[in-house]
């Protein structure tokens, strides 16, 4: 058999290997926080621009790579008189989010950072002239989106999306 110090070295490589077996699963769950936001979704919501409040329709589009840790994102609405089209790419990293977006409607950009856990994404989008606190939760086919910024010219913005929902209700 094994002199007993190939044995300790045995017993420590079998006792990492089934420690990193254990481990695997919670770090394979926390990589795939967006997993469930890929592909089309589609909605109504409402957005508030200088204190009038209007209805919008949406859609959006979310490529998930990187086993689950990257989202790209696209964004469109439309109300009667407002529109935005807002893109972006967000990264997780241990249950931490961080990114950027751009909205191409008004030229605005900037930064996002936050926390994810559960299908809940919990950011604070800063620009040079724009910042909000943005809430997403995503529940199987459904997402809420919540973005509020006091005293801005647009001050919310929430959408009720269904994932592959009917693509009548979305923004042109």
């Amino acid at each position: 058999m094994f002199p007993r110090s190939a044995n300790s070295l045995a017993r420590t490589v079998s006792s990492a290997a089934l420690a990193f077996a254990l481990l695997l699963p919670l770090t394979e769950s926390q990589a795939n926080e967006f997993n469930g936001m890929a592909g089309a979704w589609t909605g109504t919501g409402q957005i508030a621009v200088n204190n009038n409040k209007e209805k919008l329709r949406c859609r959006a589009n979310y490529n998930v790579s990187n086993a689950g840790a990257t989202v790209d994102l696209q964004i469109r609405c439309a109300s009667d008189s407002y529109k935005f089209d807002l893109t972006g790419g967000v990264n997780a990293i241990n249950g931490n989010v961080s990114g950027t977006w751009s909205e191409s409607a008004h030229g605005a950009a900037g930064e996002i950072a936050g926390t994810v856990k559960g299908g809940v994404i919990s950011a604070r989008a800063t620009g040079p002239y724009f910042s909000a606190h943005l809430s997403l939760r995503t529940t199987g086919n459904t997402q809420s989106v919540s973005l509020n910024s006091p005293g801005s010219q647009i001050s919310s913005v929430t959408m009720q999306l269904s994932k592959g929902g009917a693509t009548t209700a979305a923004a042109q």
